[in-house]
This record gives C-alpha cells, structure tokens and sequence, in this order.
C-alpha cells in the first residue's frame, strides 16, 4: 500500500478526528490570514505580468501600474471565457506560451479600443495654436 491509499485509509478510519483538526487550524489562522495570502500572490504574479510585457501601455506609454489593463490583441478574450478555465485570470505560464496574443495597455485606451471596433485608437496631437485659439476664443466669450 502506498503513501496514498494510506492516508486515503487513515481519513476514513479518524475523519471527524481530521475534521476536528481542520477546523482548529482555521480558528487559529483564520480566513482573514488566507485571504491575505491569496491577495498577496495574486498582486505577485499581476506585477510579473506587467514586467514581462514592459511595463507600460502599448499605445500611450503610461507607466503606472494602477490603471494597466490585459488586452488580447486579436480581441478573442472571449473564446478563452467560453472554455471555462477554472480561473480567467492570465498565468505567466500561459501569458509565456504566446506572448503576441496579450498587450497591455492603460484603462483609457482599452476602453478607445473597445469604442473604435478592436482597433488601438491614437488621437490626433492638435497644434500649439489651435489650441492657444480655442482656449482664447472661450476665455473671451466669459
């Protein structure tokens, strides 16, 4: 009989022993000491995402992490939702195994993206004097 079936075996024979022994280390570590870890490791692998693909937006070059978003390129996120992994959150692993498939890019933009049919959109830099006029013409008017 190997490791397994033993403890498999044990269970079976000392279940509410081991169900007494559960609850005791919860108590004692509590949810809030787990919920703390898995916060803790989630952050981690979010920041070694975001090294792995530069650290700033593809479109704007924002570098602060706060407003960073995981955009598929192709606009396919939805055939991974559709899958049903267990976790819809991005692995490094994953993000390693086709890296073109992912962009990052700041909240603004992915919701420009979003509103312009899958396409990055980059707004066109008005000139100096234009908008010197239009600020003026609207001072002026007050």
């Amino acid at each position: 009989m190997g490791r397994k079936e033993y403890l498999r075996e044990y269970y079976k024979r000392n279940r509410e022993k081991a169900l007494k022994k559960q609850a005791e280390y919860s108590k004692k570590k509590g949810l809030v000491f787990m919920r703390e870890a898995n916060k803790k490791s989630a952050k981690k692998r979010v920041e070694d995402l975001y090294k792995l693909m530069g650290y700033k937006c593809v479109c704007c070059g924002i570098t602060d992490s706060i407003y960073f978003n995981i955009d598929h390129v192709n606009n396919d996120g939805y055939l991974e939702r559709n899958k049903g992994r267990a976790s819809k959150k991005l692995t490094v692993s994953e993000y390693l195994k086709n890296p073109k498939k992912y962009q990052l890019l700041c909240a603004n933009c992915n919701h420009a993206k979003q509103l312009n049919g899958g396409k990055l959109y980059k707004p066109k830099k008005k000139k100096k004097r234009q908008v010197l006029a239009y600020a003026y013409s609207h001072n002026n008017g007050l």
